[in-house]
């Protein structure tokens, strides 16, 4: 995954062969999450989707198996809201053997993501995420969707 100006000055994604595609469509789309969730996209901080329950599309007490047994509920909440969503987004590909951590974001010393240094998807996504936001309030849009209480 690449990013660069387009000739009108937007964000351009290119998709490649590269390790970033996973991490980068995540930071792109919790970092629209904090845009709709009223904090700025890319600032680490509180979230109210820290309050919000996810419950898996396939552990969910209703889904079967193939001799029809149901799957139990796994329903998770990130303390750290989308920041939590992304960290753990980025790290699981490393825990599964995919990628390494320097696709996702680099680490500190204390193992926290550092978004200072440009690299990995994480960041990449980020700054897609305000180039998306900066873009729709630079042309007026208004999005007719609303979040939709479960």
């Amino acid at each position: 995954m690449r990013a660069g100006l387009d000739a009108a000055g937007g964000t351009e994604l290119e998709l490649d062969d590269g390790a970033e595609r996973h991490p980068g469509f995540s930071g792109i789309t919790f970092g629209t999450c904090d845009v709709w969730d009223g904090s700025v996209a890319g600032d680490e901080g509180d979230t109210e989707l820290a309050e919000l329950a996810i419950v898996s599309d396939e552990l969910n007490r209703v889904t079967r198996d193939n001799k029809g047994t149901v799957w139990l509920k796994h329903t998770r909440r990130f303390q750290k809201g989308s920041w939590g969503m992304r960290e753990e987004n980025g790290r699981n590909r490393v825990y599964f053997g995919v990628h390494r951590l320097f696709a996702s974001f680099v680490e500190n010393d204390d193992h926290s993501m550092n978004f200072g240094r440009n690299i990995g998807g994480v960041p990449l996504g980020l700054a897609i995420a305000k180039d998306v936001v900066k873009t729709s309030e630079t042309a007026g849009w208004v999005s007719t969707v609303k979040p939709n209480p479960c």
